[in-house]
């Protein structure tokens, strides 16, 4: 069987380093160095398949540009964390607790809306947490 993951972020959405995606500034590598495309050059999620899905492919290959924009790539990242079920953006971990009798985490978490006011109440059970605070705790 597959990995079975869930991914909680209380940011509504994804952004690839906010306030660097200054106008006309490019990342710096290739296209190529998306995040799928040398590990599996067939996957869904890589950023020719992005294009493709925008009907943006033909422009692109006809721009020759191998190094693209930062604001595009940020568009690229934000496409493939929307469309991953396991990823739950706009809900705030409010408490992690071994249940000993389920031998299970319980993770209780908010929905929050678009405004960052609570919406839901939830609790998800698993076997691993495994926590990450980010650069600000």
């Amino acid at each position: 069987t597959g990995l079975r993951t869930a991914f909680y972020e209380q940011r509504p959405r994804f952004h690839w380093h906010p306030g660097l995606l200054l106008d006309g500034a490019r990342v710096q590598v290739p296209f190529l160095a998306d995040l799928v495309t040398l590990a599996d050059p067939a996957s869904d999620w890589s950023f020719l398949n992005y294009l493709r899905a925008r009907d943006r492919l033909f422009p692109f290959y006809f721009a020759e540009r191998f190094h693209i924009q930062r604001a595009e790539y940020d568009a690229y990242c934000r496409w493939v964390s929307e469309n991953l079920p396991a990823l739950h953006y706009g809900h705030q971990v409010d408490a992690i607790r071994w249940n000993p009798e389920l031998h299970v985490f319980e993770v209780d978490f908010t929905q929050l809306d678009a405004d960052g006011e609570a919406q839901a109440l939830g609790r998800a059970h698993t076997r691993n947490v495994v926590l990450g605070i980010g650069t600000e705790p």
